[in-house]
């Protein structure tokens, strides 16, 4: 019985789905080691309701975001930044016992439902690649010298560590 490989098996044409990934495979349980010999890893910076927020914490948050982003300080580092913005619907239920404080709570309900709330989920993904060119000579040189087999492709325990 062969074993079953997709549908790149029925046609020689037909591309297989993960040659068109990166990844080779996981390195522990928050890293990947990608096919050039990279190492990737990737956090969930949680979201803000911006409608709600107050306006100088949001700027400090951007700032903050703009200089993380900004401060990469080596040229084997790779950061992405991936915002994904979802619907969120918000409940707000509470009694009140006086008039004044029911009749804000129904207007802020009024606005709330007027309108969409989103939440922001932010990734940040950092990549750790191998260095290349004259300064990766000698890293690769003693990656030969050091290992008898080159079949199957390892990470480096710096690039994992530097992460």
């Amino acid at each position: 019985m062969k074993k079953w490989i997709g549908a790149a098996a029925w046609s020689a044409k037909e591309a297989r789905v993960g040659d068109r990934l990166p990844y080779a495979r996981l390195v522990d349980e928050n890293t990947v080691l990608l096919r050039d010999g990279s190492v990737m890893s990737a956090i969930q910076v949680p979201g803000l309701l911006f409608e709600t927020e107050d306006s100088d914490a949001l700027n400090a948050h951007a700032a903050t975001r703009e200089v993380m982003l900004r401060s990469t300080l080596d040229a084997r580092f790779v950061m992405y930044h991936h915002v994904i913005r979802r619907r969120v619907e918000v409940e707000l239920d509470a009694e009140f016992p006086d008039a004044l404080s029911r009749h804000i709570d129904a207007r802020w309900k009024q606005r709330l439902a007027g309108g969409s709330l989103f939440i922001n989920d932010q990734f940040v993904t950092l990549i750790r690649r191998p260095a290349r060119g004259k300064t990766g000579l000698p890293e690769r040189l003693s990656k030969l010298f050091s290992r008898s087999r080159q079949d199957e492709l390892e990470a480096d325990p710096k690039d994992i560590r530097s992460l």
